[in-house]
C-alpha cells in the first residue's frame, strides 16, 4: 500500500525515522527521545522483518542498534545492512559498542553513513538524528515548481503526490527529486545516468540499482496496478519516462 501522508500540518511534514533495535527497553527509549521531537519513529526489534517493513514504507532514516555483536552476528547484520541499501537511500546510523577500526570499516563498506560508538547520550542521539535529517531533507523546494499532469498533481513543498480518487502519498526527498524529473519531462525519455545525476548529483553515491529500487517504490505510490504501469515507463536501452496516460 502506498504512504500515507504523515503531518499535522500539510505544509509541515514530519520526518519518520525506523529504528531497529533488538532490545525492547533501549528500543523504546530511543524512541520515546525522537518522538519529544516531533519526529515519527517505527520501531522495529526482528532484522528478519526489517526488509519487509522498509519496502512498505520507506523511512527518512534508519537506525540500527543491535546488541550481543558476535562475529556471527557481526557478519549477518553486514549481509543486512548491504540488503538494505540495495533498497533504499536513505541514510543509514549504526549504533556500535564495538570500536575495533576493521569492525568500523566493514560497517562503513557495508553501506552504514555514519558509526556511531556507545554509551552515547540521549541528547548527542538525538542532535545526530536530527542533523542526518537536515541532509536527507535538502532538496531545495523553492526551486522546485508544482508539476500537474491529468488526475497527478506533484507538490514539492509538501512533499506529496495527490491522485484523484486516492488522496496524498507522501515522499522521501530522493523520491521526490526523481518523480519531479520524469514529470518535467513528461513523455521524455531519460537516460538512467542523467536520472541518477539529476537525483543523488554528482557525488557517485548512486548506481542503477538503487535506480531501478526507487522507480520501483515510485511505482507502487503513483501506478493503479503497479506491476503495469501506465505512467512511469521503461525504456529498453535508455531509462525512463513519464507519460500522461
Amino acid at each position: 500500500m502506498p504512504n500515507s501522508l504523515s503531518t499535522t500540518d500539510l505544509d509541515q511534514p514530519i520526518p519518520i525515522v525506523m529504528v531497529l533495535c533488538n532490545s525492547p527497553d533501549t528500543g523504546a527509549a530511543w524512541a520515546f527521545c525522537l518522538q519529544q521531537k516531533n519526529i515519527q519513529v517505527i520501531l522495529e526489534t526482528s532484522p528478519v522483518n526489517i526488509l519487509q517493513r522498509i519496502t512498505d514504507l520507506t523511512p527518512d532514516l534508519l537506525v540500527i542498534d543491535l546488541s550481543r555483536l558476535t562475529t556471527n552476528v557481526l557478519n549477518s547484520t553486514r549481509i543486512l545492512i548491504k540488503d538494505l541499501r540495495n533498497q533504499i537511500a536513505s541514510p543509514i546510523l549504526m549504533l556500535s559498542s564495538r570500536q575495533e577500526e576493521d569492525h568500523v570499516i566493514g560497517l562503513y563498506e557495508a553501506g552504514v553513513d555514519e558509526v556511531i560508538i556507545k554509551p552515547i547520550s540521549p541528547a548527542m542521539f538525538v542532535a545526530k538524528t536530527r542533523a542526518w535529517l537536515r541532509r536527507s531533507w535538502t532538496v531545495p523546494v523553492a526551486m522546485l515548481n508544482k508539476i500537474r499532469i491529468k488526475d497527478i498533481n506533484l507538490l514539492p513543498e509538501e512533499r506529496v503526490v495527490v491522485m484523484e480518487g486516492r488522496g496524498s502519498t507522501r515522499l522521501t526527498n530522493l523520491e521526490l527529486r526523481l518523480l519531479h524529473v520524469l514529470m518535467a519531462g513528461c513523455g521524455k525519455a531519460i537516460g538512467a545516468e542523467e536520472l541518477l545525476n539529476r537525483t543523488w548529483g554528482y557525488s557517485g553515491e548512486a548506481d542503477n540499482t538503487l535506480l531501478k529500487n526507487m522507480i520501483y517504490r515510485l511505482r507502487r505510490k503513483v501506478e493503479s496496478d503497479p506491476a503495469q504501469p501506465q505512467h512511469i515507463l521503461t525504456v529498453a536501452g535508455i531509462g525512463y519516462k513519464f507519460v500522461a496516460d
